[in-house]
């Protein structure tokens, strides 16, 4: 990430989409850093992240952080989705900034669409957010989401995604459903 978002354009972000915070072992800029690498890893166990971060830490001479993920994950949990989605943006729109022109078909820079589901915890505060689909049995199951995303096809870099509940196979997206009209994404790219 920070090949593509050198310092100064990290913490122009960081400062306007991070509210002010206490100084902590794990601030926004280093737990962001983390989760990059946590998402990227074959491993992908806040276990794995955390000991490399204390090995980093040990080999720069800086004091010693725990391996209890307990912080990190709590830290992971405060980043604003603000600065997540500003970050992929910004990504995406330098490495499309980075490619040749013979990169682009006819000078055009051509977006895939693609989508897929994710089966999450059945936990209260989800099952509000995404409905079991109407196919399941009521307390059986666990809650769904589709996520859809537009991929540029010269860089491979997401530039925009939406996640929704699944209401099921078959069925209109479920803003339609609800009387809402809804762009892809917050960023509204596509």
């Amino acid at each position: 990430m920070l090949h593509f978002l050198p310092r100064p354009q990290l913490k122009q972000i960081l400062s306007r989409e991070v509210p002010a915070h206490r100084k902590r072992m794990h601030p926004p800029e280093v737990t962001l850093g983390l989760f990059v690498e946590q998402v990227i890893s074959n491993e992908g166990a806040c276990q794995g992240v955390v000991g490399r971060h204390l090995a980093q830490r040990t080999a720069l001479g800086l004091p010693s952080s725990s391996l209890n993920t307990g912080p990190y994950c709590k830290a992971r949990q405060r980043l604003p989705l603000a600065l997540v989605e500003a970050c992929v943006s910004e990504v995406a729109d330098a490495a499309l900034a980075a490619l040749p022109a013979a990169a682009q078909w006819r000078g055009r820079n051509i977006k895939l669409i693609d989508g897929t589901t994710v089966s999450m915890p059945n936990t209260a505060s989800l099952q509000a957010a995404f409905p079991q689909s109407r196919v399941q049995h009521a307390g059986l199951g666990f809650p769904v989401a589709r996520i859809v995303g537009v991929i540029s096809l010269s860089s491979g870099c997401i530039s925009d995604w939406t996640v929704e509940p699944y209401i099921g196979e078959g069925t209109s997206e479920p803003q339609e459903e609800r009387g809402q009209v809804h762009l892809l994404g917050v960023n509204s790219r596509a």
